[in-house]
């Protein structure tokens, strides 16, 4: 559905948001790396298409505090923290455990 959609860019928007703020750079110059793989894209955007057949109300969606893990990961920019910067920064201000 449109509202789907509209969700998802938004989505995507912030994390591209969350990349730019941590690479001091601008939305023009984030690229996807791990998350613009085809899995990340279809998690994302079924989840969406999940709640709304549920017919969950797409502007109020709770949840409980996120878990955290700690440790660290390889990605396409080498070894990374867990939470990587991007992640942590769309954390801020959200309850995590």
């Amino acid at each position: 559905s449109s509202l789907v959609k509209q969700k998802a860019i938004a989505a995507f928007t912030e994390l591209a948001k969350a990349e730019a703020r941590v690479h001091a750079s601008t939305l023009d110059q984030v690229r996807f790396h791990e998350v613009g793989a085809i899995d990340s894209i279809i998690d994302t955007v079924g989840c969406l298409v999940a709640l709304e057949l549920l017919d969950v109300d797409l502007e109020k969606v709770y949840c409980s505090a996120l878990p955290v893990s700690k440790g660290t990961v390889w990605t396409a920019h080498g070894l990374m923290p867990v939470p990587a910067p991007a992640t942590l920064n769309l954390m801020t201000d959200m309850v995590v455990t």
